[in-house]
């Protein structure tokens, strides 16, 4: 019964923690913000990674890319 309590309360913990560091992610406290490298195909599948991954707690600044024509800002402001 002891082994049964024990795995139940680091179950509790986890999921606990989990939704807590989701909340403080949506609330703006716990984002780091990122600059991803390439504003290509390979820049836009990092970033909806990022984005559709909220427990990351990643907040997308901005792409580097030696390109002027990306465009990737526009991208995610009108998709996500």
């Amino acid at each position: 019964m002891l082994i049964f309590y024990f795995f139940f309360m680091v179950f509790i913990l986890h999921l606990t923690r989990y939704y807590f560091k989701l909340f403080l992610s949506k609330i703006g406290i716990f984002c780091k913000n990122i600059l991803i490298l390439g504003s290509g195909n390979a820049g836009k599948m990092v970033a909806k990674g990022l984005i559709d991954d909220k427990e990351f707690g990643f907040r997308i600044a901005g792409f580097l890319d030696d390109n002027k024509a990306g465009d990737c800002m526009k991208w995610i402001n009108k998709n996500y």
